[in-house]
């Protein structure tokens, strides 16, 4: 799982860097009438990406301790 996380985090990293600076403004539509820019998916993502993360170092903590 933790390769799997890895590999997934590295290509986000790889597309994150292929935006232009004018690829930042360009808006996609989340939900109905909600246009949302690129850099604010690229944030929102990396939020979600550190939020389950800590999650998994939660859950695995409290597994560490259960033995």
């Amino acid at each position: 799982m933790l390769d799997e996380i890895n590999a997934n985090s590295v290509g986000f990293c790889t597309e994150v860097r292929k935006l232009s600076p004018q690829d930042w403004e360009r808006t996609a539509t989340r939900l109905p009438g909600e246009a949302r820019t690129a850099r604010w998916l690229v944030r929102q993502a990396t939020h979600e990406g550190i939020h389950h993360l800590a999650d998994i170092v939660r859950v695995g903590a409290r597994l560490h301790n259960y033995r």
